[in-house]
């Protein structure tokens, strides 16, 4: 494999690893706005953009890493669905590392 080979690998990775983390964040505003009352709630109250954009680059790293572990592999839908679930899964696993390794932290992602 040549370095740009490698580097397109790596950078699918990132992308498909946030893909994966966006759905698992759309799942949580969807459980969000179930209980969420139009004529008392404010959105902005409770959407965190910054938590957001963190839990994305965090899947992008999973991915990252996801890619580097598959090198040499074909792309084939496998390997395409492979990174998507190590993005899903990846934040899960980081924030469940944070919150049990940082004492007091019940929100490893607050900023």
């Amino acid at each position: 494999m040549d370095a740009f080979s490698i580097l397109g690998h790596i950078l699918l990775g990132a992308l498909l690893g946030a893909i994966g983390q966006s759905a698992r964040a759309l799942l949580g505003i969807k459980k969000q706005m179930d209980g969420f009352d139009k004529t008392k709630d404010n959105i902005k109250e409770w959407l965190d953009t910054k938590k957001l954009l963190l839990s994305l680059m965090t899947g992008a790293i999973s991915g990252c890493l996801g890619a580097i572990f598959m090198l040499g592999k074909d792309i084939d839908k496998e390997f395409l669905l492979s990174l998507v679930a190590i993005g899903y899964t990846g934040t899960d696993f980081v924030e469940g590392f944070m919150k049990r390794r940082l004492p007091g932290k019940d929100d490893p992602f607050k900023v």
